[in-house]
């Protein structure tokens, strides 16, 4: 009776015994020692220093690609707005235009107290085929002569944040202020007048009713004409609006009279005044 526990205590002791016997070709190493691992040659110890390799791999590759975008970076050159010290590039391309230069750049202001709004930067495309500088006239004609030939963009940054809805509404009025003066000055006939009612419809639903946060920039765009006269306002962040009046005047806005931004308009109007060549250094820094 007593020798059946014993026996399978034994059987108990004996695969454990065979346990211990099987674990060291597993291990390869002494337990009752204590563990040197680099005297440990299993394959695990293989794969912690593949995987050590690769980290410390794609870190360099990391590392390398930062550095070289931090230098294209810097590669790009910058005029800062002294109102606002938001930072214009002196190139600009966006979907679907030619580079784009930088003919200046000034802050909008609104009301009485000169709450700043925005800065804005006014490009163009003085290198495209076909478009041949005006050298005579005001720089007011000039340009002009720019808005009506070229691929033109506006680059809008915000230094509040606000919303779309507000630049809209701004937008808005602006266009109707250059439909009232085309109708007085006799350039509008009611009939063209009716017909811009939907692009106008067009370009009120194109921006959402939410905020534009502090420094993040919206753009638009003016298409250069076609042989047809067609050119088209679009937004890249936003949409579009394919009617050459309302595209043409949108611009315009920014150059007639005052100006929506007075120190944009003069920034653009000094350089031209000061280019000589027309257009050989539009863009770098005065």
């Amino acid at each position: 009776m007593l020798l059946r526990p014993l026996a399978k205590r034994a059987t108990a002791l004996e695969c454990l015994y065979r346990t211990r016997q099987i674990r060291p070709s597993r291990t390869y190493h002494n337990e009752n020692a204590p563990y040197d691992p680099d005297a440990d040659p299993t394959p695990r110890r293989k794969y912690i220093f593949f995987g050590a390799a690769g980290i410390a791999i794609t870190a360099a590759v990391v590392s390398s690609l930062s550095k070289s975008l931090r230098s294209d970076s810097k590669e790009l050159e910058y005029r800062k707005d002294p109102a606002t010290d938001v930072e214009f590039p002196t190139t600009l391309e966006l979907p679907g235009t030619p580079k784009l230069s930088l003919l200046g750049l000034g802050v909008r202001t609104v009301s009485f107290l000169g709450l700043k709004v925005y800065s804005v930067g006014f490009y163009a495309d003085l290198g495209q085929r076909g478009f041949k500088p005006r050298v005579d006239g005001t720089p007011a004609e000039q340009i002009e002569h720019i808005v009506r030939n070229t691929t033109c963009a506006l680059r809008i940054v915000p230094v509040r944040s606000t919303s779309h809805t507000h630049l809209r509404d701004g937008f808005i009025r602006a266009i109707q202020s250059r439909i009232t003066l085309a109708r007085n000055n006799g350039h509008l006939t009611p009939e063209e007048e009716d017909a811009l009612l939907q692009p106008v419809q067009t370009l009120k639903g194109l921006f959402p009713n939410v905020s534009l946060p502090k420094h993040q920039p919206l753009h638009a765009v003016l298409t250069a004409p076609t042989p047809n006269g067609s050119r088209t306002l679009y937004f890249p962040e936003l949409g579009r609006v394919e009617n050459p009046w309302l595209a043409d005047e949108f611009f315009m806005a920014y150059f007639a009279g005052n100006g929506i931004s007075p120190a944009m308009k003069k920034s653009v109007e000094d350089a031209i005044s000061h280019v000589g060549g027309w257009g050989s250094n539009i863009g770098k820094k005065p």
